[in-house]
């Protein structure tokens, strides 16, 4: 069981940095000056969500194996609220597109701060956009 764990682990984490380089070229590709057919803009877009989700999905299982082994650490800082979601707006919007679906941020206080763990609370937030 426990080498059975260690395998899953280990391939989860390998397989961050491809899929995290797939969303990255997926979001050059649709920032870049040249200009995409719609079918073609809508793809990329759907690249970028699915490889954003499947990194999700490994994020919170890396997660969940930390906390089965003790040794999830959380770090908690004084993170500012409005950038933050500002974070999580920018990160998820592409996803959100590519389900026609338009994700916008209105601060409703300037300088409001959450004490917490920046990644922890950053996954809280962009779990709660991707359920929604």
């Amino acid at each position: 069981e426990k080498f059975q764990r260690d395998v899953i682990s280990t391939t989860s984490h390998d397989l961050e940095g491809p899929l995290g380089t797939i969303a990255c070229v997926a979001e050059l590709i649709s920032d870049s000056d040249e200009p995409l057919s719609e079918s073609t803009a809508k793809l990329v877009q759907r690249i970028y969500s699915c490889a954003k989700k499947a990194l999700s999905h490994i994020e919170e299982f890396l997660s969940a194996r930390k906390i089965e082994d003790g040794v999830l650490t959380v770090d908690p800082t004084w993170n500012k609220v409005d950038e933050l979601l500002e974070d999580v707006v920018l990160d998820y919007s592409m996803m959100a597109a590519g389900k026609n679906i338009s994700l916008n941020f209105v601060p409703a206080e300037k300088g409001l701060e959450v004490f917490a763990d920046r990644l922890a609370i950053y996954r809280v937030f962009g779990n709660l956009v991707t359920n929604a």
